[in-house]
């Protein structure tokens, strides 16, 4: 059995850790939840939208490092149970973006619970086509000319931030496709 002196592993654990910061490396975890995983989107037909091409496109995170995707704000939901997260990011050639966090809570019940709350710090809340507000509601995002959209199916709970629209109207109708999306992924498991 070969012994390696245990400064050697320190050293080369710091090593490799400094190597992938520096070469831009996507060090989140992958692949720690198979249900967050399987609600990747794949197309986004009939929205314009394609999803980024690089190492950030599509994220899975643990609770713990949520907070490099949402800046620091993964305490509101590691408080209400969340397992595991993913975040997808799209764009369009005429500059809108998209952003989806898909969230496992475990349970229904801890999934509606976070659509509950985000949804009672929604003071205008917009209708999503085809969704009862029970289940999913926009929120405007004046600033930024777009809306977010906030979700819960089944043990899920879901955000999506399309931006860059001159018609909110629009971004709502895109809001209920990937919404669709989801929502038919999740029934077929």
């Amino acid at each position: 059995m070969c012994k390696i002196p245990f400064r050697t592993v320190v050293f080369f654990c710091i090593a490799t850790a400094l190597s992938c910061a520096k070469s831009g490396v996507n060090t989140q975890v992958q692949n720690t939840s198979p249900s967050v995983n399987s609600l990747k989107i794949v197309s986004a037909a009939g929205t314009g939208f394609s999803q980024v091409a690089d190492a950030d496109s599509f994220v899975i995170y643990t609770p713990e490092n949520l907070n490099l995707a949402i800046n620091g704000g993964n305490v509101e939901y590691i408080d209400r149970g969340l397992i595991a997260a993913s975040a997808q990011n799209f764009t369009s050639a005429d500059s809108r973006t998209m952003r989806s966090l898909c969230m496992d809570f475990g349970t229904a019940a801890k999934a509606s619970a976070m659509y509950a709350y985000k949804k009672a710090s929604v003071t205008a809340a917009l209708t999503i086509p085809s969704f009862d507000s029970s289940v999913a509601v926009g929120k405007p995002e004046i600033l930024f000319q777009g809306i977010t959209a906030f979700a819960w199916f089944d043990r899920f709970y879901f955000e999506i931030r399309l931006l860059g629209y001159a018609d909110q109207t629009q971004a709502l109708g895109n809001a209920a496709v990937f919404l669709s999306q989801y929502a038919s992924k999740i029934q077929t498991k």
